[in-house]
């Protein structure tokens, strides 16, 4: 693993940790059931058009700020047409290094692949994913039950998408480690009331 990859996840791991305990913002009550719904966001930069199925029934795509809704104890499942990204434990921030289940290979590949999907491939003004570049698949794809990377893109995945991901990932990569540390620092700096510099920060 190499070390920016794994000062990212350090980093990532940190700020949804605290983003969950201090930061989710309650969503309201839920007309049908009564019960509470929370906010979540699925983010490297904010990521909108991603379909969400929670386990109690909510669903919907991110949008606004890559934003979904969930109950307590739900599981959330994103998708992008016939592409299951991954499962988790609703939480108030969602990024690859969740989806991926910490493994690295799929975390680099899953931050390719968005950024690859991004309609006008500018992570910095967020990532509106163009699931058009799916249309085509004949089946169903699950990335979290197999072992996808890099060097291990779906064999279905359409030519040009392939090219994509291989020609951008280094970009892709470092925008997510630059997404995950502005996180950590926004929430510390909320929490402590004064600016945080980080190691290389002018």
């Amino acid at each position: 693993m190499g070390k920016r990859v794994l000062t990212t996840i350090t980093a990532a791991l940190t700020a949804t940790t605290l983003f969950t305990v201090g930061l989710t913002s309650c969503g309201g009550e839920d007309g049908e059931s009564g019960s509470t719904s929370f906010r979540g966001q699925l983010t490297d930069a904010p990521i909108n058009g991603v379909y969400y199925e929670t386990s109690s029934g909510l669903k919907g795509k991110t949008r606004e700020e890559g934003y979904f809704y969930y109950r307590k104890g739900d599981t959330v499942t994103f998708k992008i047409g016939k592409v299951t990204l991954g499962s988790v434990e609703g939480q108030g921030l969602v990024t690859p290094i969740e989806l991926a289940k910490g493994n690295s290979n799929k975390i680099q590949f899953l931050t390719a692949l968005f950024y690859a999907l991004d309609k006008d491939s500018n992570p910095e003004n967020g990532m509106d994913i163009d699931e058009e570049q799916l249309s085509n698949l004949e089946s169903e794809i699950d990335l979290s039950s197999g072992n996808y990377s890099l060097t291990n893109l779906p064999e279905s995945f359409p030519k040009d998408l392939k090219t994509k991901i291989s020609s951008h990932h280094t970009d892709a990569i470092q925008h997510f480690s630059t997404s995950m540390f502005g996180h950590l620092k926004e929430i510390l700096e909320s929490w402590n009331n004064r600016e945080i510099l980080f190691d290389g920060d002018k």
